[in-house]
């Protein structure tokens, strides 16, 4: 991975931000500028606060967040109301902190038909699916180092950067 670029607020060149809510998503920008790297934050061990520095460091804007909705029991019945409570309240904490921008949800099913990564089989594990989605990632940015944990995030910013005059 090269150096990480300077981003100056007020004068920055990173307009498109793409938010994968969860502690395993993340939050990547990208330059209208395709000679520019993205900018990756994965949430892994960061803190809402730490969410809050980068975002406000980058000064993104237009802003694509997933739209999600909570569910126990997941694809594979592992997931607990003690997590949904957590991954609800991040999600609400993102939606708080970017109350005042050009803020607009995607729903899953609609940024994945745009990559063709909608799931056919309905058995495919989750850790199939995260294949999959950094595997399309990586085709679409072949010097970018990517991780099934950005993956997404780095797709939903690819979709906000195509669409975003239809999206705001």
């Amino acid at each position: 991975m090269g150096k990480k670029p300077t981003v100056t607020p007020g004068n920055h060149k990173y307009i498109y931000c793409g938010i994968d809510p969860g502690l395993s998503g993340g939050a990547v920008c990208l330059a209208e500028d395709r000679s520019l790297p993205p900018l990756l934050f994965p949430f892994a061990k960061k803190t809402p606060w730490d969410i809050n520095d980068f975002l406000q460091e980058v000064d993104p804007t237009f802003h694509l967040i997933e739209k999600v909705a909570g569910s126990t029991g997941g694809i594979q019945g592992r997931t607990s109301g003690r997590s949904m409570f957590t991954f609800g309240w991040n999600t609400g904490f993102l939606y708080g902190l970017l109350v005042e921008v050009k803020l607009a949800e995607v729903l899953p099913t609609k940024w994945q038909k745009e990559f063709g990564l909608i799931r056919t089989n309905k058995k495919e594990k989750d850790g199939d699916k995260k294949r999959r989605h950094a595997a399309k990632a990586q085709k679409l940015f072949p010097n970018q180092k990517v991780t099934q944990q950005i993956a997404d995030a780095l797709l939903i910013a690819t979709y906000c950067r195509r669409y975003y005059k239809e999206l705001f």
